[in-house]
């Protein structure tokens, strides 16, 4: 028995394919590999005993809203409600099963702590799941080397890795987002009619996570007009109609709960209209600060790769990339009109750059000659991105530690004296008693 595989002389298997079989196998392990790093982590900031809450801002409200609300009218709208019922049901499990202790022995922020493990867990399955299923996608598109590299860009890009350890609905969102671009890029190559309705499907499913997803729905609507004319007000409808449906069912709050989810809708776009409070005062334009954003969270060089990536191809007038920098521009405008600025924001936009990045490799790889040269430069820089100074390495480094502010607490609890703010405590202030909030 032998487990060397016969290759035709003169065929070059890094700018092929995979067959289905290979291709299943390649996308779990990649998914592996990007769960075990987003795994990594992890605990970073949940509740102790010296400090009841999470560090993380957001990850109390959302545990409440989803754990202390019945099921499907959370009463909360401010997005989309799909992350708190995945939430709401891990949490339930967990009480089942066991790894979320509860009990009249057990003090509330050990629950708490379960609980916010439960919703990072969900959290990081779906980040992983998004760099899986970029890799599928780019396997259409490319050869294995550019899949790999594509693939790797996101694995490793430090933004994406960070805010799936994380109890909050961003990443989950990006994932069906990156679901909905799969299904379009098979739909533009061919595919049967049923991808139409999966992509449909999942921009409902990305929608009723963050309602930013719905702008997926657009591009789809091209993609059909493109792929067959003559059917095109039959197909849109069938891929609206199941958009809006999953959505309802997503977040049902919309037929339930009417009042309050408009209420909570309306509050988001008045809050991303008015901004922050002071966080992001006297900073620039979103459309500028959204790029620094990107930078940070996909890396400068992959980043640049990716849009030169996306743009080549668009300029060559590949429907795919013409469909995924409509997204892009189109996202990004919404985004850039706000005022509010947080990175997470532009997760969404990281799996077509991730694309773009693979589409770029794949293209130089199978030029041959001295692009090869490029092509080596150009993994050797993605996987370098991984070891700077704002990589996932150094990011997994300081979460997986004791964060500044519970060392400069527990520093000011071993010398006794007098400590005062000059204002109320910060997100940035040590937590000096258990339930600073």
């Amino acid at each position: 028995m032998t487990l060397a595989v016969e290759v035709p002389a003169g065929k070059d298997i890094l700018a092929e394919g995979l067959p289905r079989r290979g291709a299943w196998i390649a996308a779990a392990i990649v998914f592996l590999l990007a769960f075990a790093l987003r795994l990594a982590g992890i605990g970073w900031g949940l509740p102790t005993e010296t400090r009841h809450q999470s560090l993380h801002p957001d990850e109390l409200l959302i545990k409440e809203v989803a754990d202390r609300m019945p099921y499907l009218r959370p009463g909360f709208y401010n997005y989309g409600t799909l992350y708190l019922t995945a939430l709401k049901v891990g949490a339930d499990m967990g009480r089942s099963y066991g790894w979320v202790r509860e009990g009249t022995s057990v003090p509330r922020w050990q629950t708490d702590q379960d609980i916010h493990r439960t919703g990072r867990i969900i959290s990081a399955a779906a980040g992983a799941g998004t760099v899986a299923i970029v890799f599928a996608t780019l396997l259409m598109l490319t050869g294995l080397l550019g899949a790999s590299v594509g693939a790797l860009s996101l694995l490793v890009a430090s933004g994406h890795v960070v805010h799936s350890r994380f109890q909050t609905s961003d990443v989950m969102a990006t994932f069906f987002v990156a679901a909905a671009i799969y299904f379009t890029v098979r739909l533009l190559q061919g595919a049967p009619f049923r991808q139409t309705v999966a992509a449909a499907v999942a921009i409902g499913l990305a929608a009723g996570t963050k309602y930013s997803g719905a702008l997926m729905i657009i591009p789809l609507l091209l993609a059909i007009w493109w792929t067959d004319p003559k059917s095109f007000f039959r197909a849109g409808a069938i891929a609206v109609v199941s958009f809006v449906f999953v959505f309802v069912l997503a977040t049902p709050g919309i037929i339930l709960e009417s009042s309050r989810f408009w209420s909570g809708f309306t509050y988001e776009l008045a809050h991303s209209a008015a901004g922050h409070g002071i966080v992001f005062a006297n900073t620039a334009s979103a459309f500028v600060y959204q790029i620094g954003n990107i930078l940070e969270a996909f890396g400068i060089v992959p980043a640049v790769l990716g849009t030169v990536g996306i743009a080549y191809m668009a300029f060559k007038r590949h429907r795919w990339a013409l469909m995924l920098a409509l997204f892009m521009l189109i996202y990004y405008f919404t985004i850039g009109r706000a005022e509010v600025k947080f990175l997470r924001y532009a997760l969404p936009l990281l799996p077509i750059l991730a694309i773009g990045v693979g589409v770029l490799v794949g293209k130089l790889h199978k030029r041959g000659g001295y692009y090869r040269v490029a092509t080596g430069a150009a993994v050797f820089l993605v996987g370098a991105s991984l070891a700077g100074s704002r990589g996932a390495i150094t990011m997994t480094g300081f979460m997986a530690r004791q964060d500044p502010r519970d060392q400069a607490a527990a520093w000011l609890g071993r010398h006794n004296g007098t400590i005062g703010f000059v204002s109320d405590p910060w997100f940035y202030s040590p937590p000096l008693f258990p339930d600073t909030g």
